[in-house]
């Protein structure tokens, strides 16, 4: 249903556009686009460099000549990650590196993180659609990786899929240190219950990983415990999906975990619900072809 627009407020919103369009253009003639933010209003943002669209940020209570030389800084002064470039190097810098690295007050560190914060939910929010369908493990990879990539800790989370394979709830499970988490069947297959659903898939990073990660021997005790679980709660564990900086390992391409229903599919389907590998495996090291769930729980 769509409700009929207010007359009152539509003439509002065409005149409070046509103020601010005349604002912009007193504002272009009276100063010209000589500074980065004269340029972000009368110019197409993207054409601004990176560290044009900081300074901007910084200059409110620095001044222009200190946001420039505080952008610099931003840029050029924290320390390497492994390659990543100076936007995630930002985004996973505390606070006081950012200030040290950038020379500024707490106040203009506070604005720019609130600048990364919001970049980080607007990225969550796209990737949030809701009754997202999950088709394959690359699917879910590129659902989180953008979210899990950066992240400190290891963290555990669960994707709860309906009949038709969308999603219906992500919930973290586990959160825990750099190389390890703690965790627990009942918080893993809790947010499954409450949604009244079936299916789930159990995704977790790899902060150490720079590249396409590798399952442990944890993993794939932890997976076959799961799966144990799972069976006794009449429950599926779709997938468990280990995320890297530049890949990830799945389970059910892997084939050390394939759900009963994928397991009955033909193999020339042309479209498979979920889990079979479709030239992305991602074997753990030490794994042989053919290895059993059996290998897991040694």
């Amino acid at each position: 249903m769509t409700l009929p627009l207010d007359p009152a407020m539509a003439s509002f919103d065409r005149e409070a556009a046509d103020a601010a369009r005349d604002v912009l253009h007193r504002h272009r003639r009276r100063h010209g686009a000589t500074t980065s933010r004269d340029r972000i209003l009368t110019h197409d943002p993207g054409d601004l460099a990176l560290h044009e669209l900081l300074s901007i940020l910084l200059e409110p209570g620095l001044g222009r000549e200190r946001a420039h030389a505080g952008a610099i800084g931003v840029l050029c002064g924290l320390p390497g990650l492994g390659g990543r470039g100076p936007l995630r190097r930002m985004a996973r810098a505390t606070a006081s590196e950012l200030c040290a690295a950038a020379g500024i007050t707490p106040t203009a560190t506070a604005r720019l993180l609130a600048a990364l914060e919001l970049a980080r939910r607007f990225a969550a929010e796209h990737a949030l659609e809701p009754g997202e369908r999950i088709v394959d493990s690359d699917a879910v990879f590129r659902r989180v990786h953008s979210r899990m990539r950066d992240l400190d800790v290891t963290e555990y989370w669960a994707l709860v899929l309906n009949e038709r394979n969308e999603i219906v709830r992500e919930a973290v499970v586990s959160r825990g240190l750099r190389s390890a988490a703690l965790v627990h069947a009942r918080e893993v297959f809790q947010p499954v219950l409450r949604e009244h659903a079936r299916r789930l898939i159990l995704v977790h990073n790899d902060p150490e990983a720079r590249g396409v990660p590798a399952a442990s021997a944890f993993d794939r005790r932890l997976t076959h415990q799961l799966g144990q679980a799972a069976t006794t709660l009449d429950l599926e564990l779709v997938d468990h999906v280990i995320v890297g900086d530049a890949g990830y390992f799945s389970f059910a391409e892997a084939e050390l975990l394939v759900p009963s229903w994928a397991a009955a599919m033909p193999d020339d389907a042309d479209s498979l619900p979920f889990g079979r590998s479709k030239g992305r495996t991602r074997r753990p090291r030490g794994a042989g072809e053919g290895a059993s769930p059996d290998v897991l729980a040694a």
